[in-house]
């Protein structure tokens, strides 16, 4: 029901005895069908909400939706009364309420914003704990595959958003994931990558071409949260890398429908002009029918068959406005980026296709970017504002795109100076990952030369931070480090110190049981670079 007076007067209605639950659909409803600022403003929801509250003090219901009641209040901004939050989180930690896959996934949008807007330390603990129990719950259907790809997407963020890490999470994440790209496809009648009908492709050509976009916002969104927690996902490497590919190929035959279907509607505009004027010469006798091919009355069935269900002027204009099937904006961009360079550096067998990688540079150019060399300068300036590792990285990427067509060795020195100083002056306030991609990025461009100060000061970073590290980028970083040494200025004591740290915390790991050498590794790669008799020592 879309009428927002016709839900309030059916809840009126005493006739029809309504539950807990029906309230609470219905207050879920009018949350759908109106904006959160004008949603104060709708009159009579007051009513609704009293009868929400005598119904739970009833407690007649045996599993009450209170997941979607949590997400009605969210959408209403109805953090006002936290006693009835608390009444709600007593009942869902007692297991009180309804805990199918929708109701948890309700649950977890709405609890979620409800941590920040308590502030009694007895209350953020008591809804911690119902987070974490539905967090728990949500495993359990993950297991079970009952989440959509949209749901998957909003369930992973706010578990990133809650700080929850854990990995087993992220592998049942990524086993719904696969099972939803498995049957991909199955329940569209059809989607960018069939290729039926092609002749008569333009009638449903509009749905189709916006999927496309769409899909690859959630794609790329799911790419980022795996990079963003360091889930490793092989799978989703080779996923997103084939889809894409299938993508690309058919975008090209995309453009070649579009164009033949609008110069076939231009010959049909002329074709109805010469029909429409025999036309109106029979009308106006100024022709003998007798001389014309065609009756008037089949002159009016030919030119209502050109016109078919709309004008062919309409179907123009809507072909124009259809954009590339795999048109992305910069966030996505910058997602998929990330997601191939952090597989790459994962497993060194995983390189991102060029195609792709001409495709996501295309796309990367196209962006306004909002971060000048000023910019950064500014935001380097101000105690209130740090810049981070993405933002000197996103804009040496942007630049050498925009600027020098891809090619990074033409970027002016003086600027990579400024950016090598920057990195090395908050290079304390950087997090692991983005010095693990940064790092990835200068060897992939081949400008290591113009980042000597990072380059020093990188391996006593990594031994700070080698817990967030696992063997494999440990031995990355050693490897490059011992391929960048040429440019490295100054005294480089400390410097090999801190690189002779990060070679006992290797040498250590390898000591390890069940320790195994992948050929491909960074590990192996290195044994080529060091003196492997110094290295394992009287373990040689």
């Amino acid at each position: 029901m879309d009428d927002i007076d016709k839900i309030l007067e059916l809840q009126r209605n005493r006739k029809l005895d309504l539950s807990l639950n029906d309230y609470i659909f219905a207050f879920l409803r009018i949350t759908e069908l109106t904006d959160q600022p004008f949603f104060n403003k709708v009159y009579g929801l007051s009513e609704v909400l009293d009868n929400i509250k005598a119904q739970l003090k009833k407690e007649e219901e045996d599993e009450p939706i209170i997941g979607r009641l949590c997400l009605a209040f969210k959408r209403a901004e109805f953090f006002n009364n936290i006693d009835i939050w608390i009444d709600l989180c007593d009942r869902m930690q007692a297991d009180r309420f309804d805990r199918d896959s929708e109701e948890i996934y309700a649950a977890i949008q709405g609890i979620f914003h409800l941590q920040r807007k308590v502030h009694e330390e007895w209350q953020l603990e008591v809804v911690q704990n119902v987070f974490t129990k539905l967090y728990k719950y949500s495993i359990f259907h993950l297991k079970q595959n009952k989440f959509n790809l949209r749901s998957l997407t909003v369930l992973t963020k706010y578990m990133i958003k809650n700080r929850i890490l854990d990995h087993d999470l992220y592998r049942e994440i990524e086993h719904s994931l696969q099972h939803i790209l498995t049957n991909f496809g199955k329940n569209l009648d059809k989607h960018l990558l069939e290729n039926q009908a092609e002749p008569i492709l333009l009638p449903n050509f509009e749905r189709r071409t916006q999927q496309a976009p769409l899909l690859l916002i959630e794609f790329g969104q799911m790419a980022y949260y795996f990079s963003e927690v360091e889930y490793y996902s092989e799978m989703y490497f080779h996923f997103l890398s084939a889809w894409i590919l299938e993508g690309l190929k058919y975008s090209q035959k995309f453009q070649e429908l579009k164009q033949q279907r609008i110069q076939d509607i231009i010959e049909q505009k002329q074709r109805w002009q010469e029909l429409q004027q025999e036309l109106n010469e029979l009308q106006e006798n100024k022709k003998n029918q007798n001389y014309s091919k065609m009756s008037k009355e089949q002159l009016e069935v030919e030119l209502d068959r050109l016109l078919n269900q709309k004008t062919l002027q309409e179907e123009e204009e809507e072909l124009h406005e259809l954009v590339w099937p795999l048109e992305i904006d910069g966030k996505t961009t910058s997602n998929l980026l990330q997601f191939f360079n952090f597989c790459h550096v994962k497993n060194a067998k995983n390189v991102m296709d060029n195609r792709i990688k001409n495709w996501l540079f295309r796309m990367l150019k196209r962006q306004e970017f909002e971060y000048t060399i000023e910019n950064l300068y500014n935001i380097h300036k101000e105690e209130n504002h740090e810049i981070n590792l993405e933002h000197i990285k996103l804009y040496i990427e942007i630049r050498a795109v925009q600027e020098y067509e891809g090619d990074f060795q033409k970027i002016n020195q003086r600027v990579y100076q400024f950016l090598d100083d920057m990195c090395l002056y908050n290079m304390d306030k950087f997090d692991s990952y983005s010095i693990l991609l940064f790092t990835y990025m200068l060897e992939q461009e081949d400008i290591q030369n113009e980042f000597p100060k990072f380059i020093k000061a990188l391996p006593k970073f990594v031994n700070d931070n080698i817990k967030y590290y696992d063997f494999e980028e440990v031995c990355y970083f050693c490897l490059m480090l011992h391929r960048w040494q040429p440019y490295i200025e100054g005294d480089t004591s400390q410097f090999w110190s801190q690189v002779t740290l990060m070679l006992d915390h290797i040498k250590i790991s390898t000591y390890s049981r069940g320790f195994k050498i992948d050929m491909a590794s960074h590990f192996t790669q290195l044994l080529q670079e060091i003196n492997m008799a110094e290295f394992f020592g009287e373990q040689y």
